[in-house]
C-alpha cells in the first residue's frame, strides 16, 4: 500500500539561522520559533489565569495592587516573570502565560504580603478563579502601626527599672523611666502590628496605670520612696494595697496570619479600651508605650 502523501518537507534551519545569525539568545529564539510552528500546525488555543485580590482584613476587593507571576523552574527568559494589575473590583488576569511553567504569584508592592503561597500552571485552564488574600505588611520582624495604608515603625520610648513592693521578698513591680509627652496613637481605623513569632510569642500588652500619690517600696531597711507616676500592669491604693492587672483585649478582633516564612499579627484599636499601654517581654530592658484612643 502507497504511504498517504504529506506535502513537502521544508527544512525550517537556514531561515532560522537567517533570522537570528549572530543573536546571543538565539538558540532560545530558534526554540521559541519551534514552538510558535508547532502551535500553528496543532492549533494552540489560548488559556489565561484570572483571580481576585481580597483585603485580609476588610474581605473586599483590593484595587491596584501589581501582582507577579514568577517561574518556579527553568524556562525561557520571556517566561521567567509576568506582570499585571488588579483593576477597580480587584480582578486581575494574566492572559496566555507560557504552557507547562509553573508559577508563584507574590505582591509587585513590599508593604503587601499574599497569604497561602499561591501557584498555577500556564497553559492549564483554571477550574476557579484565583482568590487572593493581600494583607499590609511590614518589611521586617518587629512592632509596628498600620495607618490606612501607610505603614510605622513603633520604637521603643524608655528603660524599663524594677522596684521591690513593699515588704515583699520575691514580688516586683516595673515602670519605664520616662514617658514621652507625645506617644504612638492607635484609633479606631488603625491597627498595632506584630511581625515575626518571636515578636508574637514572647510580647505582652499591659495597662500602663498612673498612681497620683507618692509610694513606698522596699523594705523597713532598704525604703524607696517614689513620687506619683506610673507602673506596668499594677493598680495601687495604698503601699501595700495593690493587685495585677490584665488587659481586656478583645481577642476575637484580633487577625493572625502565620505561615511557613511570614507571622503577622494585627490587633485593631478597637480591641482595647482607651488608655496607655506598655508592650513588654520577660527580661526586656526596654518598653514599647502606645496610646489607644478611642
Amino acid at each position: 500500500m502507497a504511504p498517504s502523501y504529506r506535502g513537502p518537507v521544508v527544512d525550517t534551519e537556514p531561515l532560522l539561522l537567517s533570522l537570528f545569525p549572530t543573536h546571543p539568545s538565539r538558540e532560545a529564539a530558534m526554540k521559541l520559533m519551534y514552538v510558535a510552528f508547532a502551535c500553528l500546525l496543532s492549533g494552540c488555543q489560548e488559556t489565561t489565569a484570572v483571580g481576585l485580590v481580597l483585603d485580609g482584613m476588610t474581605e473586599q476587593p483590593m484595587a491596584g495592587l501589581r501582582v507577579l507571576a514568577k517561574a518556579t523552574g527553568p524556562t525561557d527568559l520571556s517566561c521567567q516573570v509576568l506582570e499585571t494589575s488588579s483593576d477597580d473590583q480587584g480582578q486581575f488576569l494574566f492572559n496566555n502565560p507560557c504552557p507547562d511553567t509553573s508559577y508563584a504569584l507574590v505582591s509587585g508592592d513590599k508593604t503587601v504580603f499574599l497569604a497561602g503561597s499561591p501557584t498555577f500552571t500556564g497553559g492549564v485552564p483554571t477550574e476557579a478563579q484565583l482568590t487572593l488574600r493581600a494583607w499590609r505588611s511590614p518589611p521586617g520582624n518587629g512592632v509596628y502601626v498600620l495607618k490606612g495604608t501607610e505603614i510605622f515603625t513603633m520604637r521603643t520610648a524608655s528603660r524599663v527599672s524594677e522596684l521591690p513592693l513593699w515588704k515583699s521578698r520575691d514580688e516586683t513591680v516595673l515602670y519605664p523611666d520616662t514617658i514621652p509627652s507625645k506617644l504612638p496613637s492607635i484609633g479606631e481605623q488603625d491597627y498595632l502590628i506584630l511581625s515575626g513569632v518571636k515578636a508574637i510569642k514572647r510580647l505582652e500588652i499591659l495597662p500602663l496605670i498612673r498612681h497620683e500619690k507618692k509610694l513606698r517600696f522596699g523594705s523597713r531597711n532598704h525604703k524607696i520612696d517614689m513620687d506619683p507616676w506610673s507602673y506596668i500592669g499594677r493598680h495601687f491604693t495604698s503601699k501595700e494595697k495593690h493587685e495585677a492587672v490584665a488587659t481586656q483585649l478583645d481577642d476575637s478582633q484580633v487577625l493572625k496570619v502565620i505561615e511557613e516564612k511570614r507571622a503577622l499579627m494585627y490587633i485593631p484599636g478597637t480591641a482595647l479600651p482607651s488608655g496607655i499601654y506598655a508592650l513588654i517581654g520577660p527580661g526586656d530592658k526596654r518598653v514599647y508605650l502606645f496610646e489607644i484612643k478611642g
